[in-house]
């Protein structure tokens, strides 16, 4: 029988830059961020629609951080990575944490 295990020399290591604070319908959320280049910043979150209307985890890139720290997050822009088109892919999973308790129906939706 043949056992395959994790190997150690696949892992993704990701830097977080920061956290983007939300406040969407009445609550508050963070989200912590990974560089995306050109000054903007990737968010990967879990909500309340992964897994029926969408992929288990999906991305969105914010605009320029401003001056003032403040940044423009637009969920209509969000996107499913690779491993949603393919049993093949490999893409890192949001942080825990990094969960909206509401669901995100703009963007990009599940493969059907």
């Amino acid at each position: 029988m043949e056992v395959s295990t994790a190997r150690n020399d696949l892992r993704q290591h990701v830097t977080a830059v920061g956290t983007v604070h939300l406040a969407l319908g009445d609550s508050a959320y963070e989200l912590v961020a990974t560089p995306a280049g050109d000054g903007r910043l990737s968010l990967s979150f879990h909500d309340d629609t992964n897994g029926d209307g969408t992929a288990p985890w999906r991305t969105v890139t914010t605009g320029v951080v401003e001056r003032d720290q403040s940044v423009l997050v637009d969920f209509n822009r969000t996107v499913n990575l690779p491993f949603a088109f393919t049993a093949y892919g490999t893409c890192p999973a949001p942080i825990p944490g990094n969960r909206l308790g509401l669901p995100v129906t703009a963007g990009e939706k599940k493969v059907q």
